[in-house]
Parts: C-alpha cells; structure tokens; sequence
C-alpha cells in the first residue's frame, strides 16, 4: 500500500451500527485525521469540540458503517476530571422497541422504557434501571393496583387479582430483582448506587417480558376471540 494513502486512513471504530444491526467497523470521515494528529485525537479528544465549561468538553463525530455505508452520528462528553470520553448522543438511535408494544402499552408507560433503552444504550445503568422502576410503578398502577401501597405489595395484589395476567412467574421475577425488592423495603435507600450492567439489562428484560404478559398476549387472545365470533353488524 502506498505509504501517503496509509498515512490518511481514517480513525476506525467498532460499535453495532443502527442501519444494519452489526457489531461493525466504522471510519471517521468528519473530521479528517491523518495518521499523525489521530495519536494526538486518541490521547485527548480535542477535534471539533464545543467547551460548555472548564470540567466538561464535548466532541462531535460523524462515522461511516464499513459493512452498510450509511453514517452515524455520535457526541460524546469528557470530564478532565476522569479522563474516559462517555457517549452521550448518536442519531440515528440503536434503541428498537419491540413494536408490537407500541398498539398495547399505553404511551405514557412505554415512554418511560425507551428512555430506560436509551439509558443502557450509552452505559448510564442507574437512570435505566430508575426509568424501568418508573414504568413498572405506572403500569401496576394503570392496572389497578392500591396507589398507597409499595411497588413490592402492589406486585403480589395484582398477582391475587389476576392471576392469568400477572402471574406467579412475573410476580418471583420482579421479586427476585434486588432493585425492586429494595425500593418497597427500605424507602429512604433506593439502591440504585449499586446497579451495575448486569442488573440494568436483567430490568430491561424483565419489562419485555412484563409487557408481553400483561399487555400483549391479553390483546392478541382478544383480537383472536373476535375473529372467532365477530359481532353482528347493527340493523
């Protein structure tokens, strides 16, 4: 290869693109680092930045997908103090709900868990697994449990209640989640200090399934009854 070409090879990257849904290789086209000044670009990010402060600097990128082509862009924040540069945006987003929850979960509770995804997306586990909390609370509550109650004793009521929707299953899982556990246990500590990957993405699993059992498959053996015995039109 020629030497001058290898010397203006962009800056590569390695994240799951959000166009094609692969763990792929990304060039930086903007802004254009040659070999030389990437050294200087890995060491401190200091290219096209916007200086908010004197603790925080924020870099904006934009990189091309090696396997579909398309660009994503990304901006990413760097306190002096800690050193590590975070994302902390990127469009287009890889966050992908499920979207067969959209026509069943009410709007204000799926809300609250897309930003729980777009938390974990950018590795901030403690808002996600707050986010995931604030949903479970608002769906348990628009199913008609005691608003008095900790989210702990509203889970077992409901499962009293309907036992065919909130099940025993769901009912030993969300026990069974330490951060859930805590917060009707001990209401001045609500444990999120704690919560790491694992937890945050055992939460996120937890309200997929919690969706598909409380919201959807309600509404697909519904749509089913009424295929079965669809209602005489009026006179």
């Amino acid at each position: 290869m020629n030497v001058e070409i290898q010397e203006s090879l962009p800056y590569i990257n390695s994240f799951i693109c959000p166009h094609c849904n692969t763990r792929a290789q990304f060039n930086l086209i903007f802004p254009q680092i040659d070999r030389k000044r990437r050294d200087e670009y890995a060491a401190n990010m200091k290219t096209a930045i916007f200086v908010e402060d004197d603790s925080v600097t924020y870099t904006y990128l934009i990189w091309r997908c090696q396997v579909c082509e398309k660009l994503v862009f990304r901006a990413s924040s760097q306190y002096s103090t800690y050193g590590d540069a975070k994302i902390v945006g990127q469009f287009p987003s890889g966050i992908r709900i499920d979207s067969a929850f959209v026509d069943c979960v009410p709007p204000e509770i799926l809300v609250d868990y897309e930003s729980a995804l777009k938390c974990y997306e950018f590795d901030e586990y403690r808002p996600s697994a707050a986010m995931c909390r604030r949903a479970l609370q608002a769906s348990v509550l628009e199913q008609g449990a005691d608003p008095s109650n900790d989210l702990f004793t509203q889970i077992d009521e409901l499962n009293k209640k309907n036992p065919d929707r909130f099940t025993n299953d769901i009912k030993d899982w969300a026990h069974s989640i330490r951060i859930f556990g805590n917060w009707g246990a001990h209401p001045d500590k609500d444990g999120l200090k704690d919560v790491n990957k694992e937890i945050a993405m055992e939460l996120l699993e937890f309200m997929k399934s919690y969706f598909r059992y409380v919201y959807q498959m309600p509404k697909k053996v519904a749509e089913a009854r009424q295929k079965q015995n669809p209602q005489k039109p009026s006179p």
